[in-house]
């Protein structure tokens, strides 16, 4: 496969790992309601917060104020997002630009390779353990399949599209983000970013790109017109191609990370590491499992160290702990009320 990959500055990459996985949300800006975003903010799948049909897996560990069935997640959607998570890696961090790496996570070093850009070869860099990175600071409301999700996609050494650049940045209020009447706008919710990110474009026609300093202004009229003319110029013009339903399945329950049951959340994983269990919720008695795991899935920063990190029943440590994002409730009603709930 092809990409095209413009490196366009040098960004401290420590910066960029420091908050590549935070997201926090601020105040409503009071964005125009109406036809645009009824078009702009199509139903979910799902209810809002997340919820399940009676029956399937109850998820005991949700504080009580959130308790409720976990999404089993159909197979139909559990096969979109491997997929999807397998284009984003094979995209922008492929293996055979490290020769003698068969397995992930990732090689740390930096690595110089060809690529072509324009109908030319050029020589690119690209950070092999930049997802890793990411990996290890994804925040506590995020899900173990939300931050491994969102952490596939780039962020790294000034890249557009910067996909990470979107989100994390708006989220935190880091770039300068204008409405109409050039007051600074807020955004509460992914969806906002994820429409911002897609249709919103300057005077020149250019999209919103963080390592390019385009910086648009919130216009939802615009983007409107961005949506209706479908050709999107922003910086998730790739994302949209190529894998929409997948990440905003995924990447809209970002801040309640009891959203998905355990075993959904691991069948996904286990297939895009191509982790092959006998018994899908083993424990550490169950040698060829563990060995199986261990192999083929890296540990990550807050999975048991027995090789049951790939069980459907795994415990984590009891450091860590899952919490709501502590804007829950806000960022709940926004996405009701954008999404026609």
């Amino acid at each position: 496969m092809k990409m095209r990959t413009v490196i366009i500055g040098i960004l401290s990459t420590l910066s960029l790992a420091a908050f590549a996985c935070s997201a926090e949300p601020v105040e409503d800006a009071g964005e125009s309601e109406g036809a645009a975003t009824a078009t702009l903010y199509p139903k979910l799948p799902y209810k809002l917060p997340p919820e399940a049909p009676a029956g399937q897996s109850y998820n005991s560990e949700a504080p009580d104020r959130v308790k409720r069935a976990a999404i089993d997640i159909p197979d139909l959607m559990v096969n979109e997002i491997v997929k999807a998570m397998k284009l984003v890696r094979d995209t922008y961090y492929p293996k055979n630009a490290y020769p003698g790496k068969e397995a992930y996570p990732f090689p740390s070093r930096l690595n110089l390779e060809k690529m072509e850009k324009d109908g030319k070869l050029q020589e690119v860099y690209r950070y092999a353990d930049e997802p890793a990175t990411c990996m290890n600071a994804c925040p506590a409301y995020y899900s173990e399949l939300v931050c491994q999700f969102y952490c596939y996609h780039p962020s790294y050494q000034s890249v557009s599209p910067n996909v990470r650049g979107c989100f994390t940045q708006l989220a935190r209020g880091r770039v300068p983000v204008k409405d109409t009447n050039n007051n600074d706008f807020s955004f509460e919710t992914y969806s906002q970013m994820y429409a911002y990110c897609l249709y919103a474009e300057n005077a020149a026609g250019k999209g919103y790109d963080v390592a390019r300093g385009q910086f648009p202004a919130w216009d939802e009229s615009q983007m409107l017109k961005a949506f209706t003319r479908g050709k999107p110029a922003g910086v998730l013009s790739w994302v949209h191609t190529n894998e929409e339903k997948a990440f905003q399945y995924v990447m809209y329950t970002w801040y309640n990370p009891w959203a998905f049951s355990e075993a959904s959340q691991q069948v996904i994983l286990n297939k895009f590491y191509g982790v092959k269990l006998k018994n899908p919720s083993y424990t550490a008695a169950d040698a060829d499992d563990v060995a199986e795991c261990q192999k083929k899935r890296p540990v990550g920063k807050n999975d048991p160290a027995n090789g049951t990190h790939c069980s459907s029943k795994k415990r984590r440590p009891q450091y860590f702990s899952y919490e709501l994002h502590p804007q829950y409730d806000q960022i709940v009603a926004k996405m009701k009320q954008l999404h026609g709930e």
